[in-house]
């Protein structure tokens, strides 16, 4: 994981939510006897605050309501929406965008024709029509089978490469991870 700490003047929710949503980790180096910079942060929405004494920072979140969220969380689509699609595909990838993902998150091998794929699995038995081993295949051999959907909404789908989900998502606000 990575992480940041971030100094008081660049303490914006607009910087943290950049940094957030490219699965980075925010904190701020606080100080409990300056509190309207502690107030600052929170309502920033770092992912943690630095102090000096932990009871101090517990004495700090009384004060807040129970149950506040103070941040949106991260929607992260793993594989896409594999629950309404095929996992790993570009259909599959759109449907977690247009539900809310901030982020989508594929699984990517190196074909032996040096071709970016996203598929999650070394073969390809388990998620497509035949049984090659990713790596050790072309991209045009990988494209002669269609992946597996068990919905029946997207017949006829080929492995796409990384190139074509930065094609396909190339105008909208998510990150690929």
């Amino acid at each position: 994981a990575i992480g940041v700490l971030l100094p008081e003047e660049y303490m914006t929710k607009d910087l943290c939510e950049f940094l957030q949503t490219r699965l980075i980790s925010v904190y701020a180096d606080s100080d409990p006897e300056n509190p309207d910079s502690m107030y600052r942060a929170v309502l920033a929405g770092v992912d943690g605050l630095i102090v000096d004494d932990i009871h101090l920072l517990y004495e700090f979140f009384t004060v807040f309501p129970e149950k506040t969220l103070l941040r949106k969380p991260l929607v992260i689509g793993h594989r896409g929406m594999s629950t309404h699609s095929p996992e790993n595909t570009i259909e599959g990838s759109m449907l977690a965008y247009q539900a809310g993902a901030d982020v989508i998150e594929l699984d990517i091998y190196l074909t032996s024709d040096n071709h970016i794929v996203v598929i999650h699995d070394s073969t390809t038995g388990r998620t497509m029509n035949g049984n090659l081993t990713v790596e050790s295949s072309t991209l045009s051999q990988l494209r002669t089978l269609t992946i597996l959907d068990s919905t029946g909404n997207f017949p006829g789908l080929r492995i796409p490469t990384l190139g074509d989900y930065f094609s396909a998502f190339q105008n909208l606000d998510v990150q690929i991870f």
